[in-house]
């Protein structure tokens, strides 16, 4: 959750509800984990990790 409450505190477009930004961020990762698991875990976890992450300091 702290790196949710950072990418979000960073944003500079403060037209978007913080509430909002956070529920888009949380369904895009669990959305994405659910996907994940589904296919057999087509990527390692480790990579998985680092690329949501990643994602996610991005945006």
């Amino acid at each position: 959750m702290t790196g949710i409450k950072k990418t979000a505190a960073s944003d500079t477009d403060r037209s978007v509800p913080l509430d909002i930004q956070r529920r888009f961020v949380i369904s895009a990762f669990a959305g994405t984990a659910a996907w994940w698991l589904e296919n057999g875990m087509p990527f390692p976890p480790e990579l998985m990790a680092e690329s949501m992450i990643k994602m996610i300091q991005k945006n």
